[in-house]
């Protein structure tokens, strides 16, 4: 089978330099947050009331909760915080691999379209690992504990596993050619 047209080193270079940057500052957009997060008292944002990592049966006015509504608002967000990093976060390199080739599929790709699916997948792939990253600063936040930033954490290391690279990249165009 024939194989794709190559974009030149310069040009490869070029966009590469941009979606690092994109990648990269979404990357930073969620340690930054997370930093904030950590460092701030906890009394900042939320009630005053709130007990750091309050994860007890008690509302934000700290009273009992009704017998129908048993879990707290931050047990609760915690909940979807790991389900949302379970769901999206860890799988979202395979996701956006899989849609990204999907668009590049049918017929002979020219050099720029393969790259555009490769871009739109990394950038893909950055936002749904950042969206969790950023629930669990938010959650931090709320609590004052900062313990709820090693999610984040987490998902900024699943961010930098799937830093766009050059192999990356050559494996997208193989894959684009079969």
């Amino acid at each position: 089978m024939p194989q794709s047209p190559q974009l030149d080193d310069a040009e490869l270079d070029r966009r590469f330099l941009t979606l690092r940057i994109i990648y990269g500052v979404l990357i930073m957009g969620v340690v930054t947050f997370a930093a904030v997060a950590a460092i701030l008292p906890a009394d900042v944002f939320g009630p005053s009331n709130l007990e750091p990592n309050s994860f007890d049966d008690r509302s934000f006015d700290n009273e009992p909760l009704d017998s129908e509504r048993s879990a707290s608002p931050t047990r609760m967000l915690v909940w979807i915080a790991i389900a949302l990093t379970a769901t999206t976060a860890l799988p979202a390199g395979a996701l956006a691999g899989a849609l990204g080739r999907r668009s590049i599929s049918a017929g002979r790709p020219a050099a720029s379209r393969v790259w555009s699916s490769y871009q739109a997948a990394k950038i893909m792939t950055a936002a749904l690992i950042e969206a969790p990253g950023l629930l669990w600063c938010v959650i931090a936040l709320l609590t004052g504990d900062a313990i709820y930033t090693a999610g984040a954490a987490l998902c900024a290391v699943l961010m930098l596993w799937n830093f766009p690279s050059t192999n990356q990249y050559e494996d997208w165009v193989a894959a684009a050619d079969h």
